[in-house]
């Protein structure tokens, strides 16, 4: 048996993933199935149905794809590709302001849901399922002023919860969905994985992997390694500087 030596190897859905998805199955029993924006997911190429990946998802590793292959540029040619080219992170480090990255979102969700009335309309599906990313990209950027404002709420505060209103736009888009469904249609909503503080030892992972190769960090590069783990860990720190040594 061959040790494991911990080397970092990029991950790719339509490559790695050993298992095929649940849809497959599905339409191997005849049913007519959509699928759009799976998390993390490759596709299973389905002979009738369709499949969208990578399209206006979370952290995407790739293009949009999809099958059939038409799929993917008939919706961007219609409503337009991520306007975070898959990463909303990114768009924050880059100077993008809090308000007008939510702003983009909540367009995001509205595009999406758009696109997926009219797919609703276009055939009678068994199945159609989407992912929306939204809560998740804003969980990542705006949590921590969503925990301040719940600890701090206050009926005259004028500031808006970015993390409120993207849940809420979710919450109306899944409404205009559901009124496309028929009336013996079963809806299912999962929500997931959730958002909370980290406060766990992650950060530690890197140095951990590096000592099992027999390797260190050095000189500035270490020292400021631990200055970002003081930063986002201390509770001597503020939560809002933490927030931003993230």
């Amino acid at each position: 048996v061959t040790a494991p030596d911990y080397a970092i190897e990029p991950f790719h859905e339509d490559r790695d993933m050993k298992v095929p998805p649940f849809w497959a199955a599905l339409e191997a029993q005849d049913y007519q199935v959509a699928i759009i924006d799976p998390v993390e997911t490759g596709m299973a190429f389905l002979s009738r149905g369709i499949e969208v990946v990578r399209w206006m998802a979370h952290g995407r590793t790739g293009p949009a794809d999809s099958s059939p292959a038409s799929v993917a540029s008939e919706l961007i040619n219609r409503y337009g590709d991520d306007p975070f080219g898959g990463n909303a992170d990114a768009a924050r480090k880059a100077g993008l302001p809090l308000d007008e990255l939510t702003e983009t979102l909540l367009q995001r969700i509205e595009t999406k849901t758009h696109a997926m009335q009219e797919l609703l309309d276009e055939r009678d599906w068994d199945v159609f399922y989407v992912t929306y990313g939204e809560p998740h990209d804003i969980g990542h950027l705006a949590w921590h002023l969503h925990e301040e404002l719940e600890q701090n709420s206050n009926p005259d505060n004028a500031v808006q919860d970015p993390v409120k209103l993207c849940y809420q736009a979710l919450d109306r888009s899944i409404a205009q969905l559901m009124e496309c469904v028929d009336d013996d249609g079963q809806t299912i909503v999962l929500m997931g994985p959730g958002m909370e503080s980290n406060v766990t030892g992650n950060p530690l992972l890197p140095d951990i992997l590096r000592s099992a190769q027999g390797r260190q960090r050095h000189g500035a590069t270490n020292l400021l390694a631990r200055l970002a783990r003081f930063l986002t860990q201390s509770r001597l720190v503020p939560k809002s500087l933490r927030a931003k040594a993230k």
